[in-house]
């Protein structure tokens, strides 16, 4: 039964830690080098694609795809591990954007204090449920 209780809160533990860092990575990124004020013009994956494809694309999308790929993992290989450390990355790059459905202009709201907060917001009600279960 101890095992098994020090089993589950160690994916918990790894889940939070990915999640986390791929929030604080994803945001520091973001805010440093794609700001619209200071590079108005950036070139990136998601604007390459956006041009391709025709239609606006977010790390959200990423997200999905991520976690998709993560359960995926889970069903198919043995490695636990990995497929939380996806979890974990699908699930920030989600959530950060999760806002994106309830605002009009996200380019600027992105990178407000707002934004900020309503990114945070998830991510601890998410990791106050998680760690409850610690």
């Amino acid at each position: 039964m101890w095992v098994c209780i020090a089993m589950e809160g160690k994916m918990i533990l790894i889940f939070l830690i990915s999640l986390w860092a791929t929030f604080l990575l994803t945001r520091l990124y973001v805010q440093t080098f794609l700001s619209p004020i200071r590079h108005p013009k950036s070139k990136i994956l998601t604007h390459f694609l956006s041009r391709k494809l025709g239609f606006d694309i977010h790390h959200f999308h990423f997200g999905v795809l991520i976690l998709v790929i993560s359960l995926l993992s889970f069903l198919f290989f043995s490695s636990n591990t990995i497929a939380l450390i996806l979890l974990g990355i699908g699930t920030s790059l989600l959530l950060d954007q999760f806002y994106i459905f309830f605002v009009k202009d996200i380019n600027h709201f992105y990178f407000s204090l707002e934004g900020w907060i309503l990114s945070i917001i998830p991510h601890l009600i998410l990791s106050i449920i998680l760690i409850k279960f610690l």
